[in-house]
């Protein structure tokens, strides 16, 4: 099952989470639960009409249980570092799953397809603490452009009780959103500038600086 055991500090990662909120509530009037709006009629992007929220959450769900990409065909990278420097930490590869950096702040996961091309990202920041954990998942098409998000968060509150919150987005190729979901209340206050954004995999793997480990791999992108 594709799951990374790290979990994540908004330092390296928050930046992409709001602005991708940003992203998904600015194309399409406010936060609304279970929202699809409707598809493209014209015949030649007929194709991309076909993409809804739910089918592309269980796509995201079957690749991640998928047998082939639980093992060793994952792109496993660290960003590791000292976790009370505002300095950026150091990104590396990671050649076994079960034996990650001590010093791991954010660890990522990459799913390529048969082509070598990426299909999906995992993005996990480590908890010093124990006390919550943080994942955002990002599925991409056969052109790197991401098409569904997750931003998953769970937390012990007063009384060590357990807390989830997530919401899910979900793109045409074309960068339009065509569904969203919300569940639970945010726990992460951010104020953030809206800033152009260019959701591809290219330009994520860029945000996060993961563009120097990973021309040590075969992914292509």
């Amino acid at each position: 099952m594709l799951r990374s055991t790290r979990c994540l500090p908004a330092r390296t990662a928050g930046f992409v989470v709001t602005l991708l909120f940003l992203a998904c509530h600015s194309k399409s009037g406010g936060p609304k639960k279970n929202e699809h709006l409707p598809g493209i009629a014209s015949k030649t992007q007929s194709i991309q009409s076909t993409y809804t929220l739910d089918g592309l959450r269980k796509r995201l769900e079957t690749l991640e249980a998928r047998p082939e990409t639980s093992g060793k065909g994952l792109i496993l990278l660290a960003e590791t570092g000292d976790p009370e420097s505002e300095s950026p930490g150091k990104i590396s590869l990671v050649t076994d799953s079960q034996h990650w950096p001590d010093s791991t702040l954010t660890s990522f996961t990459i799913a390529p397809d048969q082509d070598g091309r990426p299909e999906l990202l995992h993005v996990s920041p480590q908890s010093e603490s124990g006390d919550w954990t943080e994942m955002e998942s990002f599925l991409f098409d056969g052109k790197g452009q991401v098409i569904f998000w997750r931003h998953e968060f769970n937390w012990f509150g007063e009384g060590e009780k357990a807390n989830h919150y997530q919401i899910e987005c979900a793109w045409d190729a074309f960068g339009k959103v065509i569904g969203r979901q919300v569940q639970g209340e945010n726990p992460v206050e951010r104020t953030v500038t809206p800033v152009p954004l260019a959701l591809t995999a290219r330009s994520l793997f860029s945000r996060y600086r993961l563009d120097a480990a990973l021309s040590k791999s075969k992914l292509i992108y």
